[in-house]
């Protein structure tokens, strides 16, 4: 993470302008760019791993269906047919798996997110002759908007708690603005959150970071807020795999968080905003 200095923390509570700024710049790349990034791969990732779960599910369905001559119309007894132990419970990889038909001549498996709009959009269904189909579901679509709506009303009231405290610097509006449309922004946040430097961000790397201390420093704020965002996501849910999930490379986000309006040399980049509109961000 992007260093927020703790030098004067035994003698004062407050926090010097330049820790303000950097705290509300992690925020702002955080929800406006990063997030949404890496909860993109997150979906395909999830869609992809369902995908071949459900492939397991059919091959170990056909093997019952060899020797039973009907399809099983559940997972547990696949165990006896080489599927794990872990999917035949139905909860594996974000997802929640189940059979929907089962006949001597059809079958038809579901993978459903176990946490919709947040481990996966998409309902995926795989029959007896291997054909896989896949297709956002319309509460997910809703439920990840909602996640990041409540995500960024959690920013908004990081943000505001740092510039209302009774110790922190007097910063204006302008002030703030000029700091996030840096050219350096972006990339600086990137890498504070690129722990082992191989170039890419991931879920893991961004929320590791403990839990946060007893003291109002710039640095706990957001702590605090990493960990209620970590908990909107729902991470880890229905068997998750947090650690192998895949991240974002910095190619891969805008050169800049935002521009001034002053700025008449500039590449294209939206105006800036302290807190992002999650209406308006770019899936």
């Amino acid at each position: 993470m992007i260093a927020v200095s703790r030098q004067t923390k035994h003698s004062r509570s407050g926090f010097t302008l330049i820790e303000l700024l950097v705290v509300i710049a992690i925020i702002a790349v955080l929800i406006g760019l990063l997030l949404p990034a890496v909860q993109k791969v997150r979906e395909a990732a999830a869609r992809q791993v369902a995908t071949s779960d459900l492939r397991q599910i059919l091959s170990a369905a056909v093997r019952y269906h060899d020797q039973n001559r009907v399809y099983p119309s559940a997972l547990a007894p696949l165990t006896a047919f080489g599927l794990s132990p872990q999917l035949a419970s139905g909860v594996e990889d974000g997802y929640l798996f189940s059979v929907l038909t089962a006949t001597p001549s059809t079958f038809v498996a579901q993978a459903a997110p176990a946490a919709p709009g947040k481990t996966g959009l998409d309902i995926c269904t795989i029959d007896q002759t291997g054909h896989v189909g896949c297709a956002p579901s319309g509460p997910a679509v809703i439920a990840e908007k909602v996640m990041f709506l409540r995500i960024a009303a959690l920013a908004a009231g990081a943000v505001s708690n740092l510039v209302l405290h009774s110790e922190a610097p007097a910063a204006t509006e302008g002030e703030i603005k000029t700091y996030l449309a840096r050219r350096s922004t972006v990339e600086e946040v990137f890498e504070g959150f690129d722990t082992n430097h191989d170039g890419i961000v991931t879920f893991s790397k961004i929320f590791n970071r403990g839990e946060p201390g007893r003291e109002d420093s710039a640095g706990d704020v957001l702590s605090r807020f990493l960990v209620a965002v970590q908990s909107e996501l729902e991470l880890g849910a229905g068997n998750e795999h947090v650690a192998s999930l895949p991240g974002v490379r910095r190619s891969t986000l805008p050169q800049r968080y935002c521009s001034q309006q002053s700025d008449d040399d500039e590449e294209e980049a939206p105006p800036c905003l302290i807190v992002p509109d999650p209406e308006a961000r770019t899936r």
